[in-house]
């Protein structure tokens, strides 16, 4: 079917962190919001109707994970990456973000040390933090257009001994990057070098723009599958991040024991009474849905970087390859951290995320949330401009 991603849809009043706890998480409401990592547009009909199908039914008790669950997670893998994974190699927990605090406590021991690439996710630090773990940061190259993996800093931090896992953001959230096979195939075959685990946060895999596919890193060699515990979900492509619903895959049976008695103690590993049926419904009946979502994307995206470089040319975009946050770079602004965060949101009345939190190497830049109606995006920039205009023409 054909979907609308124009539609506006008010979407106050129903508990959303990105529009009704922006007093709390920002400090004023009359903002737009283009921050937090989910998207502004309506699911997918039949991810719908699943929803209000279990929902008709009056009973919401204990929800248990069925086969049809896994074989979801198979078949689209199969289907949209060209990665053969076995059902018994899955596993349902509620969310990527804590299924890392599972992994730390079941693969690391505490004070060793999790390498992570910066600017990054910042929940990763946080997660490894407090599970009493220790971050180290191996940030990526930046040559001022584009990010790449720094292997001979990566190849040295990995060589410590106290790094006993890394965990690899793919495509890579903030900075836009979908890597290479051959990026890839590096980054696995150092870690397997020297010993460490790689967990692969993948929850962006499916949003990537033309000219770039996501390669799961585990699906690079035999030995890459053996040595990485891959994240996946489709909360973010299909609006779902609610339900909770991620699907991890590990195909190494010895690290599948670990983290099997690692869930066993948190007693969490059961789904609500509706992510499952959003869960099946997104990986079997979406397909259109997600290609027809990231076309329009990829034009908002385009539509960005054009206008940024008529409009406000001392704001850039750093060229996206997947995800749908956009990496902004400020520098030329001559203001940076906080300064720069209330720039827009004090005067341009826009809510993003402000770069220092994924790592120092973010001081210069925001993080904006494009997953939104164009119109929605183009009041935006036309409220940036504004505030551009009066403080930095």
């Amino acid at each position: 079917m054909q979907y609308d991603f124009d539609e506006l849809i008010d979407r106050h009043g129903t508990l959303c962190t990105k529009w009704d706890n922006l007093t709390e998480r920002m400090g004023r409401s009359d903002v737009l919001a283009m921050w937090v990592a989910d998207t502004d547009f309506p699911c997918a009909k039949p991810i719908q109707e699943a929803i209000q199908k279990r929902a008709a039914h009056p009973l919401y008790g204990y929800s248990f994970v069925p086969p049809a669950f896994f074989q979801a997670a198979c078949g689209w893998m199969e289907k949209r990456h060209g990665w053969h994974v076995e059902p018994e190699e899955v596993r349902f927990f509620p969310g990527v973000v804590p299924f890392i605090g599972v992994a730390l406590r079941a693969l690391t021991a505490p004070g060793d040390r999790v390498l992570i690439q910066s600017p990054v996710y910042h929940p990763f630090a946080m997660m490894i933090r407090e599970n009493g773990r220790e971050v180290c940061s191996c940030p990526l190259a930046f040559d001022g257009e584009r990010y790449t993996v720094d292997f001979e800093a990566l190849d040295r931090a990995l060589a410590d001994a106290h790094v006993t896992m890394m965990i690899l953001c793919s495509p890579h959230n903030p900075v836009g990057r979908v890597y290479t096979r051959e990026e890839l195939e590096r980054i696995s075959a150092l870690c397997i070098q020297h010993g460490v685990i790689l967990l692969a946060d993948e929850i962006h895999s499916d949003v990537v723009y033309s000219g770039h596919k996501h390669i799961p890193v585990a699906s690079t060699s035999p030995e890459a599958a053996m040595n990485t515990i891959t994240c996946t979900s489709p909360s973010k492509a299909f609006n779902i991040a609610g339900l909770k619903a991620s699907g991890i895959i590990i195909m190494n049976p010895l690290l599948r024991d670990k983290i099997d008695s690692e869930i066993s103690r948190t007693h969490v590993s059961t789904p609500n009474a509706f992510a499952v049926a959003a869960y099946i419904a997104a990986y079997t009946q979406c397909e259109d849905y997600l290609d027809q979502m990231v076309a329009y994307l990829e034009q908002n995206r385009d539509c960005l970087d054009g206008w940024l470089r008529a409009q406000t040319p001392k704001i850039r975009l750093i060229p996206s390859e997947g995800t749908y946050l956009m990496w902004l770079d400020c520098t030329a602004l001559g203001i940076k951290g906080d300064e720069l965060h209330r720039f827009f949101l004090d005067e341009a009345h826009i809510a993003v995320n402000k770069g220092e939190i994924f790592g120092p190497e973010g001081a210069n830049f925001v993080r904006l949330n494009i997953a939104c109606p164009r119109q929605l995006m183009e009041k935006a920039l036309g409220q940036l401009k504004q505030a551009y205009d009066k403080r930095f023409a």
